[in-house]
């Protein structure tokens, strides 16, 4: 599918139970880098993805995700733990995880 996305990764839990966010539009990316993501994208069936079960409340000091991708006209929400990780959404996710900055709590 051509065109870009725009993409949040939120993530909480953990042992200090810090809320980090990060987002980015894949069309600020570098080319080659935009292209991994958008195929990334493409593999990870993002319908299959936001359909499936909701995980059980994590343990306490487990992470918890939510993804929300906005991609030709359509948004998913996309919800997984650390034991259930979407392997094809790897390089976003390793991406968007080393950009991530603590969510200031209101």
């Amino acid at each position: 599918m051509a065109g870009h996305a725009r993409v949040r990764l939120t993530r909480t839990g953990g042992l200090a139970g810090l809320r980090m966010q990060a987002e980015l539009d894949t069309a600020q990316l570098e080319p080659s880098q935009e292209a991994e993501i958008m195929r990334a994208l493409d593999a990870a069936d993002l319908d299959r993805l936001e359909k499936a079960p909701r995980p059980e409340p994590p343990m306490r000091d487990a992470f918890h995700y939510e993804l929300d991708v906005d991609r030709g006209g359509r948004t998913h929400r996309i919800a997984f733990s650390d034991a259930d990780w979407p392997e094809p959404l790897d390089p976003l996710l390793s991406l968007l995880s080393d950009r991530a900055r603590p969510v200031p709590r209101n």
